[in-house]
């Protein structure tokens, strides 16, 4: 059996039912009109501001390695720079031939590879250790003797072997050195420099190296580092021209505990002839500083998430991650559930860098290093979604990197999520209130109509049981009215009805009295006939 709703109830439920109809109809045109235009609106103003971060860092990370060329190749046409370098290579040949030389220097050069040497190594490699005997394999008497002299005999602890500005002894080259040491290392210190070499161009040997690491006094052509990145820079600096730089990328460089080294090159002439390479080891400090605000991204305008860095050709970054910084625990998880080796996570930790280790294979670095510039959002290396502005960026010798300015899409979409959770909020708010004022209205109409409605009812039962004393008043010109109207001429038609069915029951009875009363007459006259008859008859019988 079917529940039974009172006509108020289903008013009330009707104008409830309108009213949430409507407001969320309106609610969701609105709510998908403006975040879907703030949403755009953050969109292209996140893009201008990646882009123009873009273009700055670009700008910056080009204009650095021109920088940096110029000084090389300005420092290679400064005389004092040549003269240095023809002292140097003479002295270099005499070395061990004018030195006095205690009887195991070779054995203590080999200790400070095998103790001091592999001692760092290992702390700045997750406890790998380098392969000793073929940094040690070919090494010649002099590379061994000036190893010992400015290494292994030097005084000052490791790091630190550039405070010696001649070492003791009588040979000519400690002369040489301290004559142009102090100057070249503050040439180094002024433009931050990692180290600076200087190489003879007919022998490959390193003669001269601020820093004195294990290349120091080395052949960059038959030497154990030939083959690296300071190799690499030596032999295009070799085949090159004056005025000119040759650099390597950034790589592995094991005289420097496998931290990544770049080289920057170009041929030193006296008279009109090379005689020298002087080769500068550029740090990736200066880079990584650049790309990353000195670590001070939120001061940057990057917000919580923002951040820009170098990519290069073998798809690792050039530059350390924002987020390695920020929170090394949380990023080297993050790395280990995205599947990266726990060799290199191992890497990550100890040298407390991503610069060479991260690989960056997104969408927007294959596109970059494909020569193309653009916006697009892609996730990255940390499978997050982000905004991404991405270039090429030409640092010289035909190397390519790619340059990426990102943010995180929740932080630049944030304001558009924090204004659909507060249309939502508002929404709900508004459906409360109005609801609230729908149910008072639609309460209070159905009140007024039921109350009509259920007088009407009233009144036509009324009418029904034979009652026309009602008095129906019109109180509205609308339907309501029509119907209190028709229920008045009915109540009238039934009135007058009712008066000619009276009319006519009265003259019926009067006839029906009339035609008794008529035949009471007739039959008395008939009664009193008869008895005369009777009589008549008596008084004929009594004459008779």
């Amino acid at each position: 059996m079917k529940a039974k709703l009172n006509i108020k109830l289903k008013l009330v439920l009707m104008f409830v039912a309108v009213s949430l109809v409507a407001i969320f109809a309106t609610a969701l045109i609105l709510g998908l009109v403006s975040t879907n235009s703030s949403q755009q609106s953050l969109e292209q103003q996140a893009k201008s501001q990646l882009i123009s971060i873009r273009e700055v860092k670009k700008s910056q990370i080009e204009n650095y390695f021109k920088m940096v060329s110029n000084i090389v190749i300005s420092s290679a046409n400064n005389i004092a720079f040549a003269q240095a370098a023809q002292e140097f290579i003479q002295s270099y040949n005499l070395f061990d031939q004018q030195e006095a030389l205690p009887e195991n220097y070779k054995n203590q050069v080999k200790s400070y590879y095998h103790q001091l040497f592999i001692k760092e190594y290992e702390l700045q490699n997750a406890g790998k250790r380098p392969d000793v005997k073929a940094m040690l394999k070919g090494l010649t008497d002099t590379t061994y003797a000036l190893q010992y002299a400015y290494i292994a005999n030097n005084a000052n602890p490791l790091g630190e072997k550039d405070k010696l500005n001649q070492a003791t002894g009588a040979a000519s080259y400690n002369v040489v050195h301290d004559k142009y040491h102090p100057t070249i290392r503050t040439l180094l210190q002024q433009f931050g420099f990692y180290d600076i070499f200087i190489a003879d161009i007919d022998t490959g040997n390193i003669v001269y190296s601020v820093y004195k690491e294990l290349d120091y006094a080395t052949s960059l052509k038959n030497g154990p580092y030939a083959n690296s990145g300071i190799g690499q820079a030596f032999k295009m600096a070799v085949s090159g021209v004056r005025n000119k730089t040759y650099l390597t990328d950034f790589k592995d460089y094991l005289p420097s505990y496998n931290g990544k080294a770049s080289f920057i090159a170009t041929p030193l002439f006296v008279d009109g002839k090379p005689i020298a390479i002087l080769i500068a080891q550029m740090p990736i400090d200066k880079i990584n500083n650049i790309m990353t605000y000195n670590e001070k991204w939120s001061k940057a305008g990057l917000g919580s998430s923002g951040e820009t860095y170098l990519v290069g050709s073998d798809y690792k970054m050039r530059s350390i991650s924002r987020f390695l910084v920020e929170d090394e625990p949380g990023y080297l998880n993050l790395m280990k559930s995205l599947n990266v080796p726990q060799a290199t996570l191992a890497l990550m930790k100890a040298k407390a860098t991503s610069i060479g280790l991260q690989t960056v294979k997104t969408a927007g670095t294959e596109k970059a290093l494909s020569g193309k510039t653009g916006f697009s959002i892609f996730d990255d290396y940390r499978g997050v979604p982000v905004l991404s502005a991405y270039t090429p960026v030409n640092i010289g010798s035909g190397i390519q990197w790619a340059l990426m300015s990102e943010i995180d899409e929740s932080e630049a979409f944030a304001p558009a999520y924090s204004l659909k959770k507060s249309l939502l909020l508002y929404t709900i708010i508004t459906v409360i209130i109005i609801l609230l004022i729908m149910t008072l209205i639609g309460y209070l109409a159905a009140n007024y109509f039921s109350k009509q409605i259920l007088a009407l009812r009233n009144i036509a039962k009324s009418i029904a049981s034979g009652n026309l004393d009602n008095q129906i008043d019109v109180s509205s010109i609308d339907e309501l009215g029509d119907l209190q109207q028709s229920l008045k001429d009915m109540q009238e038609e039934i009135k007058v009805r009712n008066t000619d069915q009276e009319r006519a029951q009265q003259e019926q009875q009067k006839r029906m009295q009339f035609e008794k009363e008529t035949a009471e007459k007739e039959h008395e006259l008939e009664r009193q006939r008869q008895e005369n008859e009777r009589r008549q008859q008596e008084e004929e019988l009594e004459k008779i």
